[in-house]
C-alpha cells in the first residue's frame, strides 16, 4: 500500500506540473476568453434603462384603463411591482455570483501560473 500511496502522489504532481506548464504556456489565450466573459455586464447599460422605459409604459397604460386612478389596489400594478422587484433581485443575484466565478477561474489561473 505505502508503494502505491508514493505513486499516486508523484503521479498527481506529475499531472499538477503538466496542468501548470499549459495553463502557463495558454496564459493569453485564457486571460483572453476570461475577460471576454467578464464582460457579460455590458447588458446591463441596455437592460437598466429598457426596464425603466418599460416600467414607465406599463405604470402609464394601467393609468390610462383604469379611468386616471393609479391607486396601489390595482391588481395589475401591484403584480407589476412584484414581479419587477423579485426579477431585478434574481437577476442581479445570477449576475454577481457569475462575475465572482469569474474572479475565482482568474484567480486560479494567477495562482498556478505564479512562479
Amino acid at each position: 500500500m505505502g508503494e502505491n500511496d508514493s505513486k499516486n502522489r508523484t503521479t498527481m504532481t506529475t499531472l499538477e506540473r503538466q496542468f501548470a506548464q499549459t495553463v502557463a504556456e495558454q496564459k493569453s489565450t485564457i486571460y483572453t476568453v476570461c475577460y471576454m466573459f467578464s464582460q457579460d455586464a455590458d447588458w446591463l447599460f441596455f437592460g437598466v434603462p429598457a426596464v425603466i422605459l418599460w416600467f414607465g409604459w406599463f405604470v402609464y397604460e394601467i393609468y390610462l384603463t383604469n379611468g386616471h386612478d393609479l391607486s396601489l389596489s390595482n391588481p395589475f400594478f401591484l403584480g407589476g411591482c412584484c414581479g419587477g422587484v423579485i426579477g431585478a433581485i434574481c437577476g442581479y443575484k445570477m449576475h454577481f455570483k457569475t462575475q465572482r466565478q469569474y474572479q475565482e477561474i482568474i484567480d486560479q489561473i494567477e495562482d498556478l501560473t505564479a512562479e
